[in-house]
């Protein structure tokens, strides 16, 4: 492996007497005096064509030279985020032909200066002109420098046989990025696990299998979470990682094929017991949950073809899968559950007949005594107040006489043999509503008294409370709407609209029938507590919200004037890149402004990334005049007078245009490179 490390150059004595001399002179004349320049760092603009300059990157894994599948660049991807969640690392792989006009070391150098941070790793791989390097922070904690030296020797293994993607994974798994292990990985893993206990190798199980154990118990974690997100929510299902997607639709399909198989012959059942007719709801969720699986199958069966052509595609078919099967599978088992109800009443009908026919001999007792009751009321109270249950012994009756109809069938029908009985349920089913009705009209006659007493007492009560929620959930809709809440506003003005007009009519009629307005106020009142009770948590989570992001605009705004200000007392000294990163932190931060009560939780994105930049900047131009110090002479005098001379130049291109030649390594980064 051909590899060179890189030291800072030291300017010569002679050369910095001259600079000197230049500050002398420029003190006296400005413009006069123009200094020669070593060598800067070639510009981005200046490098080849075929492959394209350093850049700040927004993916981990970069292939400009299509080396990588979409399926292994979204691998490397998730290693990578395991290695920056577990590790706290963080690296870049950037893949291209040639590093153009740069040498490796200064484009891998380059690329990290734009990416910067103590736990950044640089790999770039020209892939044509059969050169790399590795480019991180001196010193870093997180990137010690034997660390880096394994990154680098793990890619190396695999660049010499031109093995571009295993190089990738060698790398990124010798950082501590965990590749996924496919199924016969996971079985071989296991069985020699097995194999480990039970050969007494209970030392070595106990290492290798605890952090074994340890990862398999985080991505079960990880499944268990996603098993609870509901099929129908989309949105939570595409954040969900490949491997976890993967898992689930494995799942998704041998769950609903398994719910087929099964309510097939539950259908068998139902149709023998109940008629086609009456199962028909059955049938049409098993043909719909059929098509949906077959329509499953043909998406997985895409997938293992590999013939997905992007990583995309392949997401979007896995939470099609995940999510169409999951739906017809809750529906599925929902209408079985129904038909399984059906038949455990069928199966205990004899009983059930039996209780029933005790609930309607407790009616026909009750009957004439409801009767009395009913006649002492209409001596007690005008019309009006007992209009709402002047009828109900003669509905009571009624119903009662129903019920005993349906039971008398339910009951002719139990002698019937296996097969014919399905008209036992309905029987069953209409009787217990009939008997539900006629108790409850018998009971409202028999607590008639208590109940007009209540109303009468209770209506003036209640109006009260509807006002005064009233007033508080427009003074929250007031407040909600001003700050961004989202609720549905339109809905809760049409239901305080009516407030109004039901505390008018409710004392209008108050005395001439209590039972029904007091039925009314409450049933009111209880739409308006559950009214409240949405509006009042929209706001507190609007302004939960509205903390945090002015809690986060206010950091940002500090950041961004301390940025500033450094930036704009060192000059051309500080480089495009953090004044690049401190524009965009404007830019975010203005839009969060913006978006302040339109989009709070954008808004809170953009602050926080607002925050992130301006600290990014700030940090890139203490680099920047790090490296320039370290390019200079350690002289303080010397430096500080080249600062102020950057600044009162005011940014022209004449006079000192700034920068020296620096090898790799320098300003604080460690590069190494090599050819394969």
């Amino acid at each position: 492996m051909t590899s060179q490390r890189h030291q800072i150059h030291v300017i010569p004595a002679t050369f910095a007497a001259l600079c000197v001399t230049g500050l002398a002179a420029l003190a006296i004349a400005p413009g006069a005096v123009a200094l020669a320049q070593a060598p800067a760092v070639t510009s981005p603009a200046t490098a080849a064509t075929d492959s394209p300059p350093p850049s700040q990157q927004t993916q981990h894994v970069v292939d400009h030279s299509g080396v990588l599948s979409d399926a292994e660049a979204a691998e490397l991807e998730e290693m990578i985020t395991t290695m920056r969640r577990e590790e706290q690392r963080d690296m870049y792989v950037v893949l291209q032909p040639t590093f153009g006009s740069l040498d490796a070391n200064q484009f891998a150098e380059d690329t990290f200066k734009l990416n910067r941070a103590d736990n950044v790793l640089v790999l770039a791989i020209a892939t044509e002109a059969r050169k790399y390097a590795v480019a991180y922070e001196r010193n870093s904690a997180r990137w010690p420098a034997s660390t880096a030296k394994k990154v680098e020797e793990a890619a190396y293994q695999k660049l010499v046989d031109s093995d571009f993607a295993g190089a990738a994974y060698a790398a990124v798994e010798a950082g501590g990025g965990a590749r996924p292990l496919t199924a016969e990985e996971q079985r071989q893993r296991t069985r020699t696990g097995y194999t480990l206990l039970g050969t007494g190798a209970g030392g070595i199980a106990a290492i290798g299998g605890g952090l074994w154990y340890a990862n398999r118990r985080r991505r079960a974690k990880s499944i268990e979470a996603a098993r609870q997100i509901p099929p129908g929510n989309v949105e939570e299902l595409t954040k969900l990682s490949d491997a976890v997607l993967t898992q689930l639709a494995q799942e998704e399909l041998v769950s609903t094929d398994e719910s087929i198989r099964r309510a097939r012959a539950e259908l068998d059942l139902a149709i023998s017991e109940f008629g086609a007719e009456r199962v028909r709801p059955f049938t049409s969720a098993m043909n719909t949950s059929t098509s949906t699986l077959q329509r499953a199958f043909q998406l997985q069966q895409q997938i293992d073809s590999k013939s997905v052509a992007s990583v995309n595609q392949r997401r979007a078919m896995l939470v099609e899968i995940v999510s169409s099967c999951g739906l017809a599978d809750d529906a599925l088992d929902a209408v079985a559950a129904k038909f399984a109800d059906l038949r455990n009443l069928l199966v205990n009908a004899p009983s059930k007949v039996e209780e029933i026919t005790q609930q309607l001999v407790d009616l026909r007792t009750r009957l004439p005594q409801a009767a009395v009751t009913l006649e002492e009321l209409q001596r007690t109270y005008e019309p009006s107040v007992i209009d709402s249950i002047d009828e109900n012994v003669d509905l009571a009756a009624e119903l009662t006489a129903q019920a005993e109809t349906a039971i008398d069938s339910a009951r002719e029908q139990l002698s019937l043999p296996p097969g014919s009985q399905g008209g036992v349920v309905d029987a069953i089913r209409t009787a217990e509503n009939a008997i539900s009705h006629a108790d409850k009209a018998l009971s409202s006659i028999e607590n008639a008294a208590t109940d007009i007493a209540q109303a009468q007492a209770g209506i003036e009560v209640v109006i009260a409370e509807i006002e005064g929620e009233v007033a508080e959930a427009k003074q929250l809709k007031e407040q909600g709407q001003a700050h961004g809440a989202r609720a549905n506003w339109d809905s809760v003005t049409e239901t305080l609209s009516r407030a109004p007009g039901i505390i008018a009519d409710a004392r209008k009629k108050a005395e001439a029938d209590p039972l029904t307005t007091y039925s009314t106020l409450v049933e009111y009142d209880a739409e308006l507590d559950l009214l409240l009770d949405t509006v009042r948590e929209s706001t507190a989570q609007q302004a939960r919200a509205l903390h945090i992001l002015d809690n986060t605009l206010r950091s940002a705004d500090a950041a961004l004037r301390s940025a500033d200000d450094y930036i704009g007392t060192r000059g051309r000294i500080v480089g495009s890149a953090a004044r690049s990163q401190l524009a965009e932190g404007h830019r975010q931060h203005a839009l969060a402004l913006s978006n302040r009560t339109s989009d709070t939780r954008a808004a809170i994105e953009q602050a926080q990334h607002s925050l992130d930049l301006a600290k990014r900047a700030l940090r890139a131009a203490r680099n920047d005049v790090s490296e320039h110090q370290s390019r200079q002479s350690h002289n303080s005098g010397f430096t500080t007078g080249l600062i102020a001379g950057s600044i009162l130049s005011g940014g022209s291109s004449g006079g000192f245009s700034g920068g020296f030649s620096v090898g790799g390594g320098g300003g604080g980064i460690s590069s190494s490179s090599g050819s394969f």
